[in-house]
């Protein structure tokens, strides 16, 4: 009798039964696919921010656009009223009958002069600070959150403004 008759069939593998490795290879499973739809939604919530945050500044923009160039057109009125005074300035000065009546035109000139151009810079600069503001407000209502409370303390002293 030789050897190869004495060797009997290989056993079967018997039928799998769940193992701690199978459960855990689930389980793992389960978290990575928990973790895609998380990271999915939060990337669907970013990008639903990041539109929102471009349309405000895009409204922004445009609010301030419109606002410069309403200050454009008040600087463009203001130079053609004082070039027209300086007109009418000039043309009386040479007019003038005497020495006296020269020094009150200038006197009269300069001074409305000055006090026009202080008069355009103070509504000027009311101008723009009104424009930076009604352009920031959107802004900084993002800075009022309880959030920004916790991550930076000095936020509470700009919220309360």
């Amino acid at each position: 009798m030789t050897t190869a008759a004495k060797k009997t069939a290989a056993p079967k593998p018997a039928a799998k039964t769940p193992s701690a490795t199978d459960d855990a290879a689930t389980a793992i499973a389960d978290q990575i696919d928990s973790a895609f739809a998380t990271f999915t939604e939060s990337t669907e919530a970013m990008r639903d921010q990041a539109d929102e945050m471009l349309s405000m500044m895009q409204t922004n923009f445009e609010t301030f656009s419109q606002r410069t160039q309403a200050l454009n057109a008040d600087v463009l009125e203001a130079a053609r009223d004082e070039m027209t005074e300086t007109v009418e300035f000039m043309s009386n000065l040479a007019r003038a009958e005497s020495p006296t009546d020269a020094l009150a035109l200038q006197q009269d000139f300069w001074t409305s002069l000055v006090e026009n151009r202080m008069a355009f810079a103070r509504d000027f600069t009311n101008g723009t600070v009104e424009a930076m503001r009604e352009t920031a407000e959107p802004t900084n209502a993002a800075f009022k959150t309880p959030a920004m409370d916790t991550f930076f303390p000095f936020a509470k002293v700009f919220a309360a403004k």
